[in-house]
């Protein structure tokens, strides 16, 4: 999944960076820093790089928006497969279960492929 990269004047209410600039190194801890059952935005930044890890965001956790620097610099990246035993939606890099959920300007990419070569 691709998206256009974003403006500069968004109030970010997190930062994500690998260089320990922002608030957390992963994007995990700061969704599940976003308030519960929210009806306002909660906008995570994420800085430039390769992320090796698998967001969830719970249906409790609602308008959460990651929004990355530029589309080909950050690549949140995954590789489990189902042939490893496990269920299929944790083979998936990013899983939303949270309404009002709006991703910009990232690559999400899995990839062990559908029978892990």
């Amino acid at each position: 999944m691709r998206s256009k990269s974003t403006d500069n004047k968004t109030p970010y209410n997190a930062i994500v960076s690998k260089d320990g600039i922002g608030n957390f190194y992963a994007t995990d801890g700061a969704i599940l820093a976003a308030p519960n059952h929210s009806v306002k935005p909660f906008f995570i930044k994420i800085k430039k790089g390769t992320y090796q890890e698998y967001i969830r965001v719970d249906k409790k956790k609602t308008n959460i928006f990651l929004i990355g620097e530029e589309m080909d610099t950050i690549i949140i990246k995954g590789s489990r497969s189902f042939v490893d035993d496990n269920k299929i939606y944790d083979t998936v890099t990013i899983g939303v279960l949270g309404d009002g959920f709006i991703a910009q300007a990232l690559t999400y990419r899995n990839s062990v492929g559908p029978i892990k070569y």
